[in-house]
């Protein structure tokens, strides 16, 4: 927006509108560019791994992280509900989420306990 001074005598409470006007600003030249050592090694479509450096800097409850409840905070993720510990994700439902350690498929993620703490 333009900028806009505006003298004022004030004699007690009231309201005041400011029409403003808008001002473009030229951007100058941007360069998107990428580390070239990075390869893609696999394209898995709707996979998210989580790294366990970035895990535990995420909030914890009651000085212990949940990887579980961590995953909420995953884009396309909502809880079950209030005190429930499954999770949907982009419209699905609890029971269509596969959740892997080191490749092996975990039934009942909820019932997991501390196994994923470090």
């Amino acid at each position: 927006m333009k900028e806009k001074t505006i003298s004022l005598n004030l004699n007690g409470s009231g309201e005041l509108n400011v029409e403003m006007n808008s001002m473009l600003i030229p951007l100058k030249e941007t360069i998107v560019s990428a580390q070239k050592s990075i390869t893609l090694q696999r394209f898995e479509v709707g996979a998210e791994k989580i790294n366990i450096t970035s895990f535990r800097l995420l909030p914890t409850s009651l000085g212990e992280s949940d990887i579980i409840k961590s995953v909420l905070l995953i884009p396309g993720v909502q809880s079950v509900g209030e005190g429930s510990a499954g999770f949907n994700v982009r419209g699905g439902s609890a029971d269509q989420n596969l959740i892997l350690l080191y490749g092996a498929p975990v039934y009942n993620s909820s019932h997991f306990l501390d196994s994923f703490q470090q």
